[in-house]
C-alpha cells in the first residue's frame, strides 16, 4: 500500500519519515544498527563524511525505495546529507573508470521529444541547462554541447566527436514486462523506443564518458525478479563510473532545482553522490518535505 501510494504521488512529509523510518529500522537492525551508529559517530570525529553503500544483490530488496531512509533519533533523511548520502552498488565484476577528468567538464545534452510522445519544453530544459552551468561555463570550467535530433545516428556522431565526460538525456523512459526502455526519435521525429541492452552500446568504447545522468521516469526502475535490468544497471556494464537514473518524471521546478543543484556542486569538484545530495537537498528545501521528487534520483 506505501509503494501504490508513492508511486501515485499521494504522499506527504509525515507519510515519507513513517517509510523511511520503517526501512531504515529494518535495515539497521541489532549489531548491523550498532556498527551504522559507532562508524558514524568515528567519522564525525574525524570530521569526514560515511556514505551509506547499499549492495542489494537481491532483486526483491533492489526495488524498495531506499532514498527515503529516515533515522527516526536524528530526524533526518540519509540521502540529502552530504554526510550519509545513499548511493547504490551495482554487483558486476568489471573495473570501472576513475572519476576524476581533467576540466574543462564535457557536458552532452540529449533532449528527446518524439512528436508522437507527451511534448516537452526543449526551450525550457536547454534552459535549465544552461543557467546551471552558466558560472561555471564562464569560468572554462564546463562545455556544454546539445545534440539534435536525438537520433542513434546523431547521438553516436557526438559520442565520438565530443568525447563528453557526462551524458546527459531528458526525455521519457518506460519499463515493461522487466525490460527498460528510453525514447529516442527515428528520422522523421517520431518515438523509437530503444531498449536497455542497445542503449548501453553508446557508452561502448567511450573511454572519456565517467558519468550518465537520465532525467527520464523509470530510468532507475530494476526488476524485482532478475538482477541487472534495468536503463541504469545496463550502462554500468560499460564500466562508467556512475550512472544517475529517476523513480518518476521530475516536476519542471523539481527538475531545474535537481539540474542547477546537482551540476553547481560538481562542477565545483564534489564526488557524484555528495552533488546528487545537494541536489536532492534543494529540492526537500525548494519544493518541500512532502514532495516525493526529492528522492526521485538514485
Amino acid at each position: 500500500e506505501a509503494l501504490a501510494a508513492l508511486e501515485a504521488g499521494a504522499v506527504d512529509a509525515d507519510f515519507l519519515a513513517s517509510l523511511g523510518s520503517f526501512l531504515f529500522e529494518e535495515l539497521f537492525a541489532g549489531p548491523i544498527g550498532e556498527l551504522y551508529r559507532v562508524s558514524l559517530g568515528m567519522a564525525r570525529s574525524q570530521g569526514r563524511r560515511m556514505p551509506v553503500r547499499l549492495n542489494l544483490q537481491s532483486p526483491e530488496l533492489a526495488v524498495l525505495p531506499w532514498e527515503y531512509l529516515h533515522d527516526p533519533s536524528e530526524e533526518l533523511f540519509l540521502a540529502i546529507s552530504p554526510e550519509t548520502s545513499v548511493l547504490r552498488a551495482v554487483p558486476l565484476r568489471l573495473p570501472l573508470r576513475p572519476t576524476a577528468v581533467e576540466p574543462p567538464l564535457r557536458v552532452l545534452a540529449v533532449i528527446s521529444n518524439p512528436s508522437d510522445a507527451p511534448r516537452l519544453d526543449v526551450a525550457q530544459e536547454k534552459a535549465i541547462l544552461q543557467q546551471a552551468l552558466a558560472e561555471a561555463g564562464e569560468k572554462g570550467q564546463v562545455r556544454l554541447e546539445f545534440t539534435a535530433p536525438a537520433t542513434v545516428a546523431e547521438i553516436t556522431q557526438a559520442m565520438r566527436r565530443f568525447a563528453p565526460h557526462v551524458f546527459h538525456f531528458v526525455g521519457h523512459g518506460a519499463f515493461q514486462h522487466g525490460r527498460a526502455y528510453a525514447l529516442l526519435e527515428d528520422d522523421r521525429g517520431r518515438a523509437w523506443p530503444l531498449d536497455e541492452t542497445a542503449f548501453r552500446e553508446f557508452f561502448l568504447g567511450a573511454e572519456a564518458t565517467r558519468l550518465a545522468v537520465l532525467n527520464a521516469c523509470q530510468t532507475a526502475t530494476v526488476s524485482s525478479s532478475r538482477p541487472l535490468a534495468g536503463l541504469a544497471p545496463r550502462l554500468l556494464q560499460r564500466k562508467l563510473s556512475a550512472v544517475v537514473g529517476m523513480h518518476y518524471r521530475l516536476s519542471d521546478r523539481a527538475a531545474l532545482v535537481f539540474t542547477r543543484e546537482f551540476y553547481r556542486s560538481l562542477a565545483l569538484g564534489a564526488a557524484i553522490d555528495v552533488a546528487v545530495a545537494e541536489a536532492r537537498k534543494g529540492i526537500y528545501l525548494e519544493l518541500g518535505a512532502g514532495q516525493r521528487d526529492w528522492a526521485a534520483a538514485v
